[in-house]
């Protein structure tokens, strides 16, 4: 990887002054790394005569993608991917450029031949770990009081991307019955998981029955971040800017807002996380949402869909943890993480039976 991020740096300086035409660096420094699962980001400041300090230099992240032996014969897949996102951020900024309190990462590079996409630094903290610092059961209430106001802009940052992303095609059924199929199928043959023929017949028929209830009006289509959630958020104190759009695609207006609420429902599974701390996010997610969208009168989170994508969520994750945790290298766990494991489990499982028997 040390290879890898030196061939970007040398990329990055070879083409250092179209990129940057008023104040090319003349070094590029590594200052920081972050680990993700399938990729490795580089904090790389910009250095020049003006700003030869790396704490006072301007700076890019550098996210290369880490192929592993089950993708490592789908790398065009990889390649395409970046470009895609490459585009698409460099759509939704032009789009969101009047925007004072939102805004788009802006798009510097992506080298396909590198599995490499080069972002501008946007100010602000991760969203996820303001609400990890301030969401536990003995954090104090300010700090709580401070991630409502960053929750209630990402509901309104959501809308916002929304609209400025209309799609005239309706989502169709089957396109939602066969996503969660195939997941069903993977919980119901899984020994190590209590999910049951029995709870999946539940399922489906719930959802089968349901979608003939569902008005047209909510099978509507925009934008999908496909992965809108705190971690793909900076907070700053007048703004907030959303980053990662390697998923976007064309999908449900309920899609990314149950999407966002049942990641934020996703922390108490641990014990340390307050429950009245999350649920009061939740609300002024849905509370930003639903003013920018002029919903006050008429929530989102009524309509059947929401339900629905609740559900459907809730599926995806319960199935990628069992195959993250049971499929792999389940062996080498250690007694309290297969205990935790169970757990997550079992409150997925009494969640989903709970919410398709009404």
């Amino acid at each position: 990887m040390a290879v890898a991020i030196e061939a970007v740096r040398q990329r990055l300086l070879a083409q250092a002054a179209e990129l940057w035409p008023q104040a090319p660096p003349q070094k590029i420094a590594v200052t920081k790394q972050i680990r993700r699962p399938y990729s490795l980001t580089f904090r790389l400041a910009l250095l020049s005569e003006r700003t030869p300090l790396a704490q006072n230099a301007p700076a890019v992240y550098a996210k290369i993608i880490l192929p592993t032996a089950n993708n490592h014969n789908h790398l065009q897949k990889y390649v395409a991917r970046l470009q895609k996102e490459f585009e698409v951020a460099h759509l939704l900024q032009a789009r969101m450029a009047g925007s004072p309190e939102f805004g788009v990462v802006r798009p510097v590079a992506h080298y396909g031949d590198l599995l490499c996409l080069v972002t501008a630094e946007a100010s602000g903290a991760i969203l996820a770990d303001l609400i990890a610092a301030s969401a536990k059961l003995w954090q104090s209430k300010d700090d709580l009081a401070q991630t409502e106001l960053h929750c209630q802009r990402a509901g309104q940052l959501l809308a916002a991307l929304q609209t400025a992303t209309p799609e005239p095609q309706l989502l169709e059924a089957h396109q939602l019955l066969e996503y969660v199929a195939i997941r069903l199928q993977r919980l119901t043959t899984s020994p190590e998981v209590p999910f049951s023929q029995a709870d999946s017949d539940t399922v489906r028929k719930y959802l089968e029955r349901t979608f003939a209830k569902i008005p047209a009006e909510q099978w509507r289509q925009c934008g999908c971040h496909s992965d809108f959630a705190p971690f793909n958020l900076l907070a700053a104190p007048e703004r907030l800017t959303v980053f990662d759009f390697a998923m976007f695609q064309a999908g449900s207006t309920y899609n990314d807002a149950a999407y966002f609420c049942r990641r934020l429902e996703s922390y108490l599974h641990k014990p340390t996380f307050s429950a009245p701390a999350i649920h009061a996010l939740q609300c002024a997610f849905l509370r930003g949402y639903n003013q920018a969208r002029r919903r006050e009168n008429c929530p989102i989170e009524q309509d059947l869909m929401f339900h629905i994508f609740s559900i459907k969520h809730v599926i995806n994750n319960y199935s990628a943890i069992m195959r993250k945790r049971v499929v792999g290298p389940a062996a080498r766990l250690s007694l309290p993480v297969r205990w935790f494991n169970r757990r997550v489990f079992r409150r997925y499982n009494e969640w989903l039976v709970r919410a398709c028997k009404h």
